[in-house]
């Protein structure tokens, strides 16, 4: 909820932690603004300017192998806020308090004051520059809808999705 800013960027791969961090961010009252490591530097740049964004939660393993793969850091170093610095940031206390309340009063995250807007995708830049695309929870929710019309789920079912957080379908 620190982080400035009413958006801000998530630059993590497919995971539980980004999973997290994307309900975390939507519990604090920020909108998360998936990014698209994939077109590139300036790219990124650009897409974190249109957006608004000040702040990029991510991880140094994902930025360390970004840049062993020509990934020029540079043009987004000063907007990183690296996660492991976060955690380790964070007392025994404060963790011991987030465990308790999640497990005795659940009903806390009912009063978060979530945002209108779900998340803020881009357009993969294709035609043009990339465009920042909001999404609301109804459109996110309308793909969950889509999906369980074409299969049939039953109890017991695992999903596994190869798409990245920064595609609509991978979130």
């Amino acid at each position: 909820a620190r982080l400035p800013g009413d958006r801000v960027g998530v630059m993590l791969p497919a995971s539980v932690g980004a999973d997290v961090v994307f309900l975390a961010l939507l519990f604090a009252g920020k909108v998360p603004v998936m990014v698209n490591w994939t077109t590139g530097p300036r790219l990124v740049r650009h897409g974190l300017d249109v957006a608004g964004v000040r702040a990029v939660l991510t991880a140094r393993a994902l930025v360390d192998r970004l840049a062993a793969q020509g990934f020029e850091r540079a043009a987004v170093e000063e907007r990183l806020v690296y996660l492991e610095d976060l955690v380790h940031a964070l007392g025994l206390g404060a963790k011991l308090r987030a465990a308790a309340m999640a497990r005795l009063r659940p009903r806390t995250l009912v009063r978060a004051d979530v945002p209108e807007t779900a998340v803020v995708l881009f357009t993969s830049g294709s035609e043009a520059l990339p465009k920042a695309v909001p999404l609301s929870h109804a459109n996110l929710l309308a793909n969950l809808r889509d999906i369980g019309r074409r299969v049939a789920f039953v109890p017991g079912d695992s999903l596994l999705s190869v798409l990245p957080p920064f595609h609509s379908f991978g979130l």
